[in-house]
């Protein structure tokens, strides 16, 4: 079963790089509009400047003759003249002590202004003595009436053409004669700065966008796209289709043409892969049926070798059980004989002969039945799993081990006492688990004890053998190992350990489970439980 991946969290690929690219479109375009603001405000403050010294420069010189000639009323109309010019909103003329002598605002104020104001301020800054050559002055004031205005401030200096003309009254010793001071609205400079601007950011936006977007389209026609094929090729092929390939065209992007030549490498890799995994599984699968075949053939022959050591063990005693009413038979065989041969033969001895011969039918179906009972132990039956009772198969276990236990001086009892008994198995197979683990009990008794072996119901589906002896236990070490192959603690000439391994094997076969309890110089019991037959 496969595992199944956890879906990753947060953007992929794609929305990742649409993210970044457009947080990068954004913060270059806002750092560009920055710039161009900025480089755009100082390129107008400088042209706006080098208009105010142009018309700064021709007011002068319009008004320098009137000035020179001190002509106040023709001085007067051509300021006002000046004035009417669309762009020049006032001109006022300050003298050397700071009084506005001539102005085109007929209510401008009569005050002196001081060196620390504005207009004198340019020229007497830090205390300095006012300055010996032509200078310029732009400040830009916002009006109350939300437009900004351009203030031109020029020195009037002292020239040789004023103070040596006979016309002229200043002394040649004073630099300085006054001010010009020219007020120019903005309003209209201003308006169409904005409208550039305004242009400018909607083209920057409409630019920017437009990149963004074909840059998101592209993003989505040679990657979003193609990685969508390979995510669904992957899901088909996660999901075991092989058969699946990725294609891909001339006009895809190198590294996706690189991307799909090795998801279609993988994948043909991938099913060779799986139809040599295939092939191998099918080899693997008829070598262990092989395997298993003849694995079950050694478990057979082991069993019957078992079956055979435990019948050689019982052969024995059962020569000697036998031997015994054979010898009866004989004995009243020729009793028999020897009357009817007798000349003076009586027939009033005949309920003698009869007795005789019931005696020696009755030893006969004796040898019989314990001939038989060896026979159906040694025999080689189908392993054919069929009902039948399990307190009749102890019994006539019992029978078979009577005799042994007998002779090794054990008082063997046998009690088949549990109300349910009826399961399915081989008889034979049950009947070597148990002769398998008395004969053990047997030889674990030392000098005359004893062995029980009885059946009940542990549970109402289960059935249950319990065989007990008194012998002398088995060690707490030993006893995870008392069910593995050629383990036993007995001599050499008392078998090789195969016993109780077969006797393992042989209750798994029969689903059931057998269990031990024993302790050392006390005895030992197994307990060896069977499900019963479903009615």
């Amino acid at each position: 079963m496969t595992r199944q991946m956890k879906k990753a969290k947060g953007p992929g690929l794609y929305t990742s790089i649409v993210i970044v690219v457009t947080s990068f479109s954004i913060l270059f375009f806002l750092a560009f509009a920055l710039v161009f603001f900025t480089m755009t405000s100082e390129s107008n403050k400088n042209t706006i400047q080098q208009c105010g010294i142009r018309v700064a420069t021709i007011v002068r010189q319009t008004l320098h003759n009137s000035m020179a000639h001190t002509n106040p009323s023709e001085l007067k109309k051509m300021m006002l003249d000046i004035r009417n010019i669309p762009g020049i909103e006032s001109i006022n003329l300050y003298n050397h002590d700071g009084y506005i002598i001539h102005s085109t605002d007929s209510i401008a104020p009569k005050r002196q202004i001081t060196i620390d104001e504005q207009p004198c301020l340019f020229c007497h800054q830090n205390n300095q003595i006012p300055l010996s050559t032509e200078t310029f002055h732009f400040d830009i004031v916002e009006e109350k009436k939300s437009h900004r205005q351009l203030i031109v401030t020029n020195s009037i200096l002292n020239e040789a053409s004023c103070s040596a003309a006979p016309c002229h009254y200043h002394s040649p010793d004073k630099l300085m004669l006054g001010l010009i001071e020219i007020q120019i609205p903005l309003n209209e400079i201003d308006r169409i700065q904005l409208e550039s601007e305004i242009r400018f950011f909607l083209l920057a936006i409409i630019i920017t966008s437009g990149l963004i977007f074909t840059f998101i389209w592209f993003l989505g026609k040679r990657i979003k796209i193609p990685l969508a094929k390979l995510t669904k090729a992957s899901e088909r092929v996660a999901a075991g289709d092989t058969d699946i390939r990725f294609t891909v065209s001339e006009n895809d992007l190198p590294d996706i043409f690189q991307v799909a030549a090795a998801f279609n490498k993988m994948l043909d890799e991938l099913q060779t892969a799986n139809r040599e995994l295939k092939n191998w599984g099918q080899e693997l699968e008829v070598r262990v049926k092989e395997r298993t075949e003849r694995l079950k053939g050694a478990q057979n022959e082991l069993i019957l070798v078992e079956r055979m050591a435990s019948l050689g063990k019982l052969s024995a005693s059962v020569a000697h059980e036998i031997n015994n009413p054979l010898a009866g038979v004989l004995t009243y065989t020729k009793l028999v004989l020897r009357s009817i041969r007798d000349k003076e033969y009586d027939p009033a001895k005949r309920d003698n002969l009869v007795k005789y011969l019931e005696m020696i039918e009755s030893e006969t179906k004796r040898c019989g039945n314990i001939v038989k009972g060896l026979l159906d132990f040694s025999r080689d039956d189908v392993k054919q799993f069929q009902p039948k009772s399990l307190n009749q198969i102890i019994t006539e276990t019992g029978n078979l081990m009577r005799h042994p236990m007998k002779v090794a001086d054990i008082d063997f009892i046998v009690d088949p006492s549990a109300q349910k008994d009826i399961i399915l198995c081989n008889p034979n197979e049950i009947k070597q688990i148990c002769i398998a683990i008395l004969v053990n009990a047997q030889e674990a008794i030392k000098d005359h004890g004893n062995i029980i072996m009885r059946t009940d119901n542990p549970e109402p589906a289960l059935v249950r053998i319990s065989i007990q002896d008194n012998g002398v236990g088995i060690a707490e070490e030993d006893k995870a190992l008392i069910f593995e192959p050629f383990f036993t603690r007995k001599l050499e000439t008392s078998g090789v350990g195969l016993g109780l391994a077969v006797v393992y094997g042989l209750v798994q076969q029969h689903k059931g489970k057998i269990t031990l309890e024993s302790t050392l110089g006390a005895g030992t019991a197994f307990h060896i439980t069977f499900p019963l037959k479903e009615e």
